[in-house]
């Protein structure tokens, strides 16, 4: 994605779009992607460390990399696609960041089923303002070839397991047995025959 010329349309002027961003992935790109189709400009906000360790949700919190380390590869990528000047970056405490302030210019919140609750809450403490409620933009998360969901845990539990396992776990557990989808009796039937020899 490239930066876009001053005669392009957006719908927005600015929307935020945040997230811990660890262990950058191709769901990370896709998301902050959208979020600079629709907006003319984009404030990210990277969830700090100290946020991070408040929050019972993560799981492996200890393999999370570090702020400046997230930050970086945020930066990094906005950069080698041009996007730097349509994009701020700030750290996220908690999870309004700059959405409650009566001059704030956001429109829009860019979220995914993971984090469209938070956005929900925004827009509770923004009514209790006497502001008015910020449009939530969903966006589907990205999934690998096979159709599971990428996302920075499943990487942090890859991670967590011991190195002498990994070789291991990435073979198959016990006997291939041959058959198809459409006729399922022939791998049962060298299912139980192996299970016979075993007695």
């Amino acid at each position: 994605m490239k930066s876009a010329s001053k005669s392009m349309a957006f719908q927005y002027r600015l929307v935020t779009a945040s997230g811990t961003f660890d262990h950058f992935h191709e769901g990370h790109k896709e998301f902050l992607n959208k979020a600079f189709e629709l907006s003319e400009k984009v404030l990210i906000g990277i969830t700090t460390d100290r946020f991070i360790q408040k929050r019972k949700d993560k799981q492996y919190p200890h393999l999370i990399e570090p702020f400046e380390k997230r930050k970086e590869h945020v930066s990094r990528y906005l950069k080698q696609h041009g996007l730097l000047d349509r994009a701020e970056t700030i750290e996220l405490e908690d999870v309004y960041g700059p959405t409650l302030a009566s001059d704030s210019k956001v429109e829009a919140i860019v979220v995914t089923k993971d984090s469209e609750k938070g956005a929900f809450e925004v827009n509770r403490r923004r009514q209790e303002r006497g502001l008015l409620p910020l449009t939530i933009i969903k966006v589907d998360l990205a999934q690998t070839i096979d159709g599971r969901v990428i996302s920075s845990s499943s990487i942090r539990r890859d991670l967590s397991l011991p190195q002498h396992l990994r070789p291991l776990l990435q073979k198959p557990l016990g006997k291939l047995l041959k058959g198809t989808e459409a006729n399922l009796k022939t791998a049962v039937m060298a299912a139980k025959k192996i299970v016979k020899e075993k007695k």
